[in-house]
């Protein structure tokens, strides 16, 4: 038998090679889906905001950056998996400040090639982009002028017309001033959007053509600006868009005094089921748009998430009174700001809530130098634990035994919010800790007990009792002491602050439980 022969029958149908690359190079689709009414908490819920959210984030380049490795090292495999692996590297390329110009040279080359004679109307690569993050291309010290970028994005947009997912870059509003030309505005399957200046007044037209089809919405905006928000077009409040698609709404740093937003407050969202909002200011105009914003939109809302307001000097957050009153179907409430919980939580009889995030507590402890930590200055301190309003350096303070184990602080607000779901006999919930991870079990019991770790162990465990879970950002609770013990009673488990016992005493484990507990 010839070899060629030999070779052609154990070579493997090229479906089975397409879905071998297809398992290597495919990455998960990058719009959140729709939250359901019966489907379950998760911790996939909180990763679009705080330190879940950064880390998502994170993850998702570092899968792009490998993608992108692994998929150059296919295409030198043989010529027919070239086509195939290509098409995966331009999905959803990790575009960079170095890398845009050639990504759209490669473009520009492949429809020069193109002609009216193929049967697919579009040209390759371009067709194969569906998410197209620009988020990043302005990064860096030596990073190419704006202007040579917004030429190098304008050649890219009218050559992409799968484009699913557009991630626009902050404070580069020529890209979007570009996407206003009916022209060049031809993104028949583009679902979701962020990045949006809502201050730029002109993008309502866009948003009119694109809100049929549109299923994630991302406001964004800078802090208040008196000179900004008199720029509001008075027509906008009467302009109503239909969003019949739209399920995730985020909406950053706005004012409520700008067109947009008055616009996005009176559209109609049949189907919006989570929500992300940082009120770019604490006034009562604020507060009370919010309020109506929640009273119209909030009967279908499954998910909430509350951020730090975008403005400096920070100041504590002043939450609406009893906003869960008009959200009767939230089960999942993410405040990842300072501010009073008594004020949200108000009127929460019979509530379907069943998780609550909240930011970890802020525990700073002072160099041992001999140069003194100044006193920050900066405003009111955090109610979940000490450290002033906001993320930084500066806006931390140090926190005291008492903060921690006494009755103010961390603690005490964890006390307060069970008393208030006691009293108002709802189902019991999981309070989710964003940025707090539990330390593995096999650390050792004595690290397990110490600490932070082990207050936080003592907590859960006081928190349980009332039924209330205590959960990491992994959606993870307090792991066991050690394996299940057996005694004169039968088999029993260990508590989550059982006192740390001998090794060698029998009938004790080595203590590699499973993460389960607390």
């Amino acid at each position: 038998m010839p070899h060629n022969v030999q070779a052609e029958r154990h070579r493997l149908p090229i479906q089975i090679q397409n879905r071998i690359i297809h398992f290597c190079l495919a990455l998960t689709p990058s719009i959140p889906p729709p939250l359901t009414a019966d489907e379950p908490v998760t911790p996939e819920w909180d990763r679009m905001a705080g330190m879940c959210g950064r880390r998502a984030r994170t993850k998702r380049m570092r899968e792009r950056s490998e993608v992108q490795r692994l998929g150059l090292r296919l295409m030198r495999v043989c010529k027919a998996w070239k086509p195939l692996a290509a098409k995966y590297l331009y999905t959803e390329p990790l575009l960079t400040p170095y890398n845009l110009l050639s990504f759209a040279s490669s473009l520009g080359a492949g429809e020069a090639k193109w002609s009216d004679l193929n049967l697919h109307p579009y040209s390759t690569p371009g067709r194969y982009v569906k998410t197209l993050d620009l988020s990043h291309i302005l990064d860096g010290s030596d990073a190419p002028h704006p202007l040579y970028v917004t030429r190098a994005c304008r050649s890219i947009l009218s050559l992409i017309p799968n484009l699913t997912h557009f991630i626009l870059p902050l404070l580069h509003t020529h890209i979007l001033e570009y996407l206003i030309n009916v022209d060049n505005c031809n993104f028949p399957k583009l679902r979701a959007i962020e990045g949006i200046d809502i201050h730029l007044v002109q993008c309502e037209p866009t948003l009119q053509r694109l809100s049929p089809h549109l299923e994630f919405l991302n406001l964004y905006g800078l802090v208040y600006d008196p000179h900004i928000s008199s720029l509001e077009d008075s027509t906008l409040e009467e302009t109503i868009l239909s969003f019949p698609k739209l399920h995730t709404l985020v909406r950053h740093g706005s004012s409520s005094r700008d067109g947009i937003s008055s616009m996005i407050c009176h559209s109609e969202m049949p189907k919006l089921s989570r929500l992300s909002i940082a009120p770019c200011q604490d006034t009562r105009d604020e507060l009370e748009f919010i309020n109506n914003f929640l009273v119209l939109k909030g009967t279908r809302l499954i998910s909430l998430t509350i951020l730090e307001p975008r403005e400096w000097p920070p100041r504590r957050t002043q939450f609406p009174y009893g906003i869960l009153e008009f959200l009767p179907n939230l089960r999942h409430l993410s405040v990842l700001c300072t501010g009073d919980l008594n004020r949200l939580l108000e009127n929460a009889k019979e509530h379907k809530l069943e998780v609550l995030t909240i930011p970890k507590p802020n525990a700073y402890i002072p160099s041992p130098s001999p140069s003194p930590v100044p006193a920050p200055t900066l405003g009111p301190l955090n109610p979940y634990g000490g450290g002033m309003v906001g993320q930084g350096l500066l806006a931390q303070s140090v926190v005291s035994e008492e903060d921690w184990s006494g009755h103010t602080g961390f603690s005490h607000q964890i006390d307060k919010l069970r008393n208030i779901l006691t009293r108002a006999e709802i189902k019991p919930i999981a309070v989710v800790l964003d940025g707090y991870r539990w330390l593995p079990h096999d650390m050792g019991l004595a690290a397990l007990e110490a600490g932070v770790s082990g207050r936080m162990r003592r907590l859960a465990c006081r928190l349980k009792s009332y039924n209330v879970e205590l959960r990491d950002m992994n959606g993870k609770q307090a792991p066991c002491l050690g394996e299940h013990q057996r005694g004169r009673s039968g088999t029993r488990g260990l508590s989550p602050v059982s006192p740390v016992r001998s090794p060698d005493r029998k009938g004790v484990g080595d203590g590699d439980g499973d993460e389960d507990g607390g």
